[in-house]
């Protein structure tokens, strides 16, 4: 995992050939627990580093818990964006990471497909929630 990570991420001299090439990404993640820190900047950091990604997908183990996105909440809506991703597939703990993703943050999304893994009551103020047009 490490390996895909450094090339992933930049410190590799093969990702200076692949960040304005890459559109397509297929993320695995296998056997490893990240924190939701960790995994909310690593997707962050893909979004960034690639600038022509149009389609993400994100494929957790079953064994491991899904990963949340409620550090977006309190975050600038360019903390994590992208002007190209056109579909996103994820999977999430709860319904409310999905609000905070279709907040304007991916305005360009035309398929969002994600996978719940419990729909609880809302932790998100009432007064945020609106409608979502994609």
């Amino acid at each position: 995992m490490n390996i895909y990570l450094i090339i992933l991420l930049g410190e590799s001299p093969i990702f200076y050939l692949l960040r304005n090439q890459l559109t397509h990404i297929t993320l695995v993640i296998r056997d490893v627990l990240l924190s939701d820190t960790l995994f909310t900047n690593m997707c962050r950091d893909i979004l960034a580093m690639y600038t022509k990604l149009s389609y993400l997908n994100i494929k957790q183990s079953g064994k491991i818990r899904r990963s949340k996105f409620y550090l977006l909440r309190n975050q600038p809506r360019d903390f994590f964006s992208s002007s190209h991703l056109r579909t996103l597939i994820f999977d999430a703990e709860c319904f409310d990471d999905c609000l905070y993703l279709l907040d304007g943050r991916l305005d360009q999304l035309s398929s969002f497909t994600v996978n719940i893994r419990s729909i609880e009551i809302s932790m998100i103020d009432q007064n945020q929630v609106g409608t979502i047009d994609l």
